[in-house]
């Protein structure tokens, strides 16, 4: 990945100044009651978050469902076309930079070599919405596909400027996933910031809803069935644990707020608001790359960059209590 990429990933947070995000939810067929109220919780949850807690508008989320809902916030039928046509839309919207998040739920199969989501009427392939990701040239794409037979999309969705993650590592997993569960609870609390920054990263949510499977189906003295992986180094080879380098450098610089953003109407101190972003982006990237850096390389950049967080906090906290 070549420094200007992540350099412009660093000012990349979802909802946050630095890329306009959008929000595409699609919940597919369910097949059975339960699955109708797990999927609608789903997407109401991740819809919610979005919402009250990046600070996104009505415009910038669309959910699409199985069932078409005559009010928000669901904005239309799951159908093929329909998706297709939403991605269409939001790569006319967005720019270089922005941030474009894709969510999915459901039940999904492979055929041949093709992953499927199931929805009504025709399937949404892996080539389907390859195709739709090729129109978002240069904005930065996370898919979260949480559907079961997932796996497949890894290699169908790779490429640069893209994060992918799924529920499974194969469509050879094809029972129902508890893994979308846990990573739209991830997305609506403060559970999965272990850097305590306010904010839940991809490479954040991802860990704590792979972790939190694990831990029901140890609990529940069952055969784990599903094992999630992420790819975002575009190799088409998904990793299941993150390490140092490698898979999960992108993901750990994209992020989801979990509070609505301080705002102000002076000047000065919205810009050092987005200083302030900046600089704990910063940080939690730095903190990500520790592993692989020299012990003393690290400990000096971090206490740059602290010294410059605490100055730029005592600079909004004299512009806010200025008369």
């Amino acid at each position: 990945m070549s420094g200007a990429l992540l350099a412009a990933l660093l000012a990349s947070t979802v909802g946050q100044t630095g890329g306009v995000a959008r929000l595409l939810v699609v919940t597919g067929l369910a097949g059975e009651p339960q699955y109708v109220e797990r999927f609608g919780k789903f997407g109401k949850t991740v819809v919610e978050a979005a919402k009250q807690r990046w600070g996104l508008g009505e415009a910038q989320v669309t959910w699409l469902a199985e069932t078409a809902a005559t009010e928000a916030p669901v904005r239309g039928r799951a159908t093929r076309d329909a998706v297709l046509a939403a991605l269409a839309r939001l790569a006319n919207e967005t720019g270089p930079d922005d941030v474009v998040v894709v969510v999915m739920a459901g039940h999904g199969s492979e055929q041949g070599t093709e992953p499927r989501l199931n929805l009504p009427g025709p399937d949404l392939t892996g080539t389907d919405l390859a195709m739709a990701l090729g129109a978002f040239e240069k904005q930065l794409v996370v898919v979260i596909n949480t559907a079961s037979a997932s796996g497949g999309f890894v290699k169908a969705l790779a490429g640069p400027r893209r994060i992918v993650v799924t529920a499974t590592k194969s469509g050879f997993e094809r029972n129902a996933t508890m893994f979308g569960d846990f990573f739209a609870r991830a997305l609506a609390s403060d559970e999965a910031d272990t850097d305590k920054n306010g904010r839940v990263s991809v490479a954040e949510a991802y860990q704590f809803a792979r972790g939190e499977v694990a831990r029901a189906y140890q609990g529940g003295n069952r055969l784990q069935t599903e094992h999630a992986q992420l790819d975002d180094n575009g190799d088409g080879v998904g990793t299941a644990e993150l390490g140092a380098t490698g898979d999960g450098t992108v993901a750990r610089l994209v992020s989801f707020s979990l509070k609505a953003e301080e705002t102000s109407t002076d000047p000065k101190v919205a810009a050092l608001l987005v200083e302030r972003r900046r600089l704990e982006t910063a940080i939690a990237a730095l903190r990500g790359r520790k592993a692989a850096m020299d012990s003393t390389a690290y400990e000096r950049e971090l206490e740059r960059l602290l010294i410059q967080l605490a100055e730029t906090n005592q600079a909004i906290r004299a512009g806010q209590t200025k008369p």
